[in-house]
């Protein structure tokens, strides 16, 4: 508050002398502190006008500006998940106060109920996926809990066994089953798992945060995301690449021994059969276009191909059975590229060669 009425003295028409006195006063009126994660405040500090982010809310009209209204938000809570989410469509619509429902979400700790806890859960994911409305300020293009997964993770009892302990002893009356069946379904088994969930099942498994939900059951998660995009998509993209990398990267976290890595090799194949059939199928072309890797030096070809197809040649003989306008050029380059390669088939350098059919990105793929 100090800080505040010493920016704006000439504003509020203070003096200096009485800027410390009335600061005292309102802190003493108005006390504002942040709690650690494991004490519960009870104030409701977030709307105390000594908080510098709740300060305007006290001088404008909260229904005519940019501003959440807290009533509004409680009764939205309070009403359901289906009205709640209703409530948050409308909210999206501006950007300033997206932003706010965001921070209002990360501020709930507490909860009155197993039910209100899910929706809680639920009304983050679904905002989370939502598209920004001013989408040229994030690459995202979605709010994504602004990227703090950690947060989401802790909220819902994933960080290890203590947290989850706490959810499962306060709100669903030491039930295990019903809290792990809530938790897996909304994260690895919806029909709509979607880029956030995605995120934060990633988030987990790179973290290592697998004592309450096995890494089988997150992987599994990761894969259906990817089956779901890719069932609604004609078109390959780096954004699913991406999707199919974080699984196989995944797949191999903590994995050490010879025999384990067999057993993931196995495991991955339902990936790479997905992954493969969606190419071949769907977009060989773009495929093609990001995965020539262009160098200062020349051409060559990214190796991710021998992860997803077992081998550059496993790729090439199903290729040579398809219909492409890129057919010629790129197995000619192929050859070329093979030729010169012969003695070191791991790491391809690059070769010059002039291309005239398939579209070349500006790099490698990203």
């Amino acid at each position: 508050m100090f800080s505040i009425l010493e920016n704006n003295r000439n504003i509020f028409s203070i003096a200096s002398k009485d800027i410390l006195i009335v600061s005292k006063l309102i802190n003493e009126l108005f006390p504002f502190s942040v709690y650690g994660r494991h004490f519960q405040n009870k104030l409701n500090n977030h709307l105390s006008i000594n908080n510098p982010l709740a300060f305007d809310r006290y001088f404008v009209d909260i229904e005519n500006s940019n501003i959440l209204s807290e009533k509004e938000f409680i009764e939205a809570r309070f009403s359901g998940l289906t009205e709640l989410c209703e409530k948050i469509n409308i909210w999206n619509e501006n950007r300033e106060i997206s932003l706010e429902v965001i921070n209002r979400l990360k501020l709930i700790e507490e909860f009155e109920s197993a039910s209100d806890f899910e929706n809680i859960i639920q009304a983050i994911i679904y905002h989370s996926n939502l598209e920004i409305i001013d989408s040229l300020a994030y690459s995202s293009g979605k709010n994504m809990y602004s990227g703090r997964y950690e947060d989401f993770v802790y909220k819902i009892g994933l960080l290890g066994s203590e947290y989850s302990k706490y959810i499962i002893d306060k709100y669903y009356n030491k039930n295990d089953k019903d809290y792990l069946s809530f938790v897996s379904k909304v994260l690895c088994e919806s029909d709509k798992i979607d880029d956030f969930e995605a995120a934060v099942i990633y988030f987990i498994l790179k973290s290592n945060y697998t004592e309450v939900l096995s890494k089988n059951i997150l992987i599994n998660g990761l894969i259906k995301n990817l089956s779901l995009k890719i069932s609604s998509s004609d078109k390959f993209t780096s954004g699913l690449f991406h999707l199919y990398e974080n699984i196989i990267r995944a797949s191999f976290i903590g994995v050490e021994s010879t025999v384990n890595r067999l057993f993931v090799k196995e495991e991955v194949k339902q990936v790479n059969e997905i992954f493969k059939r969606f190419i071949l199928e769907r977009d060989v072309e773009t495929f093609i276009e990001l995965f020539i890797w262009v160098k200062p030096d020349g051409f060559s070809l990214i190796g991710w191909i021998d992860v997803i197809f077992n081998s550059k040649e496993e790729f090439i003989c199903k290729f040579r059975k398809l219909k492409s306008p890129y057919k010629e050029e790129f197995l000619l380059f192929y050859e070329e590229l093979k030729q010169i390669n012969i003695d070191d088939p791991l790491e391809w350098r690059p070769i010059s060669f002039i291309f005239k059919i398939i579209k070349i990105p500006k790099g490698p793929l990203k």
